[in-house]
């Protein structure tokens, strides 16, 4: 006879095999509304305590509204960065801090939730051959599509009119901004 106490045959049930365990199943359960509201919370207007405003220049949304209200829209132009954080900005200024970021994840809010915006559609223009900053002889514009680990994006690229990118052709040109692109 060997040390090792009688073995049972029969096979354990999951629960059974689970006891002694921490449960994750349970624990899901517990947390499960915790986490649907925070999904929920994060589609909603962020910023309601108070005033919501820009977190850049401190305009706030009553005067966006009025912006707004001048200019025949209907909702003010409030947006958010899902890629730089939950914070609120006027467009000009999330025009302004994505300068070197043309493919974070922009929403406006339309009234209702967040709407998934390009930044060329609220008519940003990457400059090539200066990483994003201004060139003092733009050359010609074009769109394009990248694809890029956080989804598709759609992009406004003017190629560099001066002579910073002079003997580069347009691929080259591209491949030279990739990784100002990107990060």
């Amino acid at each position: 006879m060997s040390g090792r106490p009688p073995t049972n045959n029969r096979r354990r049930t999951p629960y059974e095999r689970a006891q002694g365990t921490d449960h994750p199943m349970k624990q899901f359960r517990e947390e499960v509304l915790t986490s649907l509201m925070d999904g929920l919370r994060r589609e909603a207007m962020p910023g309601l305590v108070g005033r919501p405003k820009c977190l850049s220049c401190g305009i706030a949304l009553s005067e966006l509204d009025a912006m707004s209200a001048a200019m025949s829209s209907t909702t003010p132009e409030l947006f958010h960065c899902e890629t730089c954080g939950e914070f609120l900005e006027c467009k000009g200024c999330c025009l302004a801090r994505h300068v070197n970021t043309p493919l974070h994840i922009v929403k406006r809010w339309n009234g209702e939730f967040w709407d998934r915006m390009t930044l060329s559609s609220m008519g940003y223009v990457y400059q090539l051959g200066h990483h994003g900053a201004a060139c003092v002889h733009p050359g010609a514009q074009r769109r394009m599509t990248v694809i890029y680990v956080n989804g598709v994006h759609e992009l406004t690229l003017r190629s560099c009119g001066c002579g910073v990118a002079e003997d580069l052709s347009t691929v080259e040109e591209l491949l030279r901004n990739a990784l100002a692109i990107v990060l």
